[in-house]
């Protein structure tokens, strides 16, 4: 994927959420009809909340695999992280396939997205966007990272 086209993280989100909405729409015509002759006749779906968080998670998926491959392919075969820049994180694979970290807030009663932080690429550019659409959104007043 070819990171650096892109100047906010909502613009790459929308831009994948629509294509979740194109295969939800292709997949419920395709389901009602059997035959479709031409993209033309499908209507697409308006975008909702579960074509942004499958955009989310794929853009994060593929970050992950970018910067973190050999973490990924241990985890997925159900192996434990002993060397590296990530060893003592006490990395592990969700139920969705994102990396996440264990620490101290692992047994807090708030939610687990909360508990188990994703982990970031230092310098990729997907978290650069995601901390400055954050940044945005809760109207920071600086610019300390």
């Amino acid at each position: 994927m070819e990171w650096s086209h892109w100047n906010s993280f909502l613009d790459i989100q929308k831009c994948y959420a629509l294509v979740y909405a194109c295969i939800d729409s292709f997949k419920e015509k395709k389901q009602k009809h059997k035959l479709i002759e031409s993209m033309a006749n499908v209507e697409l779906k308006p975008l909702n909340a579960l074509h942004f968080a499958k955009a989310k998670q794929f853009l994060i998926k593929n970050m992950q695999a970018e910067c973190y491959s050999e973490e990924l392919s241990k985890l997925k075969a159900n192996k434990i992280v002993k060397y590296g820049k990530c060893r003592s994180f006490g990395l592990h694979l969700d139920s969705k396939g994102i990396i996440r970290c264990k620490g101290r807030f692992e047994n807090s009663p708030t939610l687990k997205d909360i508990n188990f932080p994703i982990l970031c690429g230092t310098n990729h550019k997907l978290t650069n966007l995601m901390l400055w659409h954050i940044h945005d959104r809760e109207n920071c007043p600086g610019y300390s990272y």
